[in-house]
């Protein structure tokens, strides 16, 4: 098992301070343990992560003088670690600064291994599988404790009594690390050149945007979600620091750089990065609307989040429009059809809006609770958008004023109840507006008012076309026959 402690994250240019190995037998049993600090020539970095400073490390070796004894170790070893390919960079870049070679040694990373044994996981750093797998984890961020820790999370890994059963090629490996060859001596060939320009890192769009005040959506964000929405494998660390340094709500320089440099140390290129980003911005999205409403707070939160990652602000509608018709199209999968006999006029539809006003609180609670649950917006005010208007007459205030200029439907908590329990499926944007009425739907024939102005306000008309079984668009529309139809039953 190995873990470093590091300056910062680019192996071309930041330098090991810490290191940690536990080495184990073929059983798992641990054998031995070694550990040491590393003068890094250089400042020690972000000592707020790691807790090593200057002093620390003053009159520490360096990795050049510690580069035999590492050797010695590590020799017919394979290399386990939480993220290898980060340590396996860093100790080949070390070893060659020291003119010593680094082997290709067989590797098992336990981040990646942990999509095997822990799919159901939703983030996946050290810390999350250890909790996971029931191995303490204290002092985290202390490279001969987190070593300790890999090494007990391989043997929850490896230990047949847990499933799913251990990979093959994870058993096979130390066999594999027997036959490879170990440098004894420095001057075999420099591996990384340090002296050597770094290669421009992916693209990290450096766009700033003021901080968050809650990160809400990013505490239930799952990596397996951005995954899902196309974003790569190979991305994966990359998202993990991504997530951790928006946690603020922002990205400074170091930030960005670090995210670069992980890019490029996982071969993501642009594309890579790019699919990361919208895959991310996706599993964002889809938190956001699960609830089947967005907050004013997710909604400040995604855009902040598209301006930090360079994309457009319209991106954002346009991920949270798709996401909500995905999850009215799913909540639509497999609802009855109305009964045969249908006394309730229009019924109500997957995505409606709608409001309350009055009621017993109980009864109210409990019936936005199933609305919200059967994909039913339940809305605090009423507009031309509010398809009904539950009340129980015994209030009058200003959703009932609206109700009334608009010509919004009321129905009682009851039939609400019945509606609800009989609710059809979602109707695309397209064709929302004209609803199609079926010989169930259909109400008797029109009733006769009381005379009246025939110029009556449009919202009158529409309230009696509805009552009356007409088809009244979702936007008010109102035909001429209507108009004509109330006019002869007001006169």
């Amino acid at each position: 098992m190995l873990d470093v402690e590091t300056t910062g994250l680019s192996p071309r240019s930041d330098r090991v301070i810490e290191v940690g190995v536990v080495l184990l037998d073929g059983n798992g049993q641990r054998e031995h343990e070694w550990t040491s600090r590393i003068n890094p020539q250089g400042p020690v970095g972000a000592t707020h992560i790691h807790g090593i400073t200057d002093a620390d490390v003053a009159h520490a070796p360096t990795f050049e003088q510690l580069a035999p004894h590492l050797a010695g170790l590590l020799h017919g070893r394979a290399l386990v670690a939480h993220n290898a390919r980060f340590d396996s960079s860093f100790m080949r870049y070390e070893f060659g600064r020291a003119n010593w070679s680094w082997p290709i040694v067989p590797t098992l990373c336990t981040l990646e291994a942990s999509w095997h044994y822990m799919p159901h996981l939703d983030r996946r750093r050290l810390v999350d599988c250890c909790w996971a797998a029931g191995v303490n984890l204290d002092g985290g961020h202390s490279a001969l404790v987190d070593a300790r820790a890999t090494a007990e999370l391989l043997g929850h890994f490896l230990n047949s009594a847990f499933p799913p059963a251990p990979l093959k090629e994870h058993r096979a490996i130390l066999g594999q690390a027997t036959r490879v060859p170990w440098p004894t001596l420095a001057g075999t060939g420099r591996i990384a050149d340090p002296a050597a320009p770094p290669k421009p890192p992916s693209r990290v769009s450096h766009h700033y945007a003021p901080p968050l005040r809650v990160a809400s959506l990013l505490e239930t964000f799952s990596l397996s979600d951005a995954l899902d929405d196309g974003a790569s494998e190979a991305s994966l660390p990359y998202l993990e620091l991504l997530t951790e340094a928006l946690e603020d709500g922002e990205l400074n320089g170091q930030e960005r750089a670090a995210l670069g440099e992980v890019a490029e140390l996982y071969e993501l290129g642009t594309d890579g990065v790019d699919r990361a980003h919208r895959g991310f911005m996706r599993a964002l999205a889809r938190a956001a609307i699960e609830d089947g409403k967005i907050t004013r707070a997710e909604r400040r939160e995604l855009h902040a989040m598209a301006r930090l990652l360079g994309q457009p602000i319209s991106t954002v509608k346009d991920l949270l429009d798709g996401e909500e018709e995905a999850r009215l199209a799913s909540l639509s999968t497999g609802l009855a059809p109305l009964p045969d006999i249908w006394a309730h006029g229009e019924p109500l539809r997957v995505g409606q809006r709608i409001a309350f006003t009055g009621c017993d609180d109980a009864e109210r609670d409990l019936l936005e609770q199933a609305a919200s649950q059967a994909g039913v917006r339940v809305l605090n005010n009423v507009s031309r958008r509010t398809a009904l208007l539950v009340t129980d007459g015994s209030f009058q205030g200003g959703k009932a004023e609206a109700a009334a200029q608009l010509g919004t439907r009321l129905v009682t908590p009851q039939d609400f109840a019945t509606m609800l329990r009989h609710i059809q499926p979602h109707q695309a944007p397209s064709t929302r507006d004209e609803p199609v009425h079926s010989a169930a739907t259909q109400s008797p024939a029109p009733a006769k008012l009381a005379p009246t102005d025939h110029r009556a306000a449009p919202g009158v008309v529409r309230t009696w076309a509805i009552a009356n079984g007409y088809s009244v668009g979702a936007r008010g529309r109102l035909s001429r026959e209507i108009w004509e139809a109330h006019k002869a039953a007001t006169a």
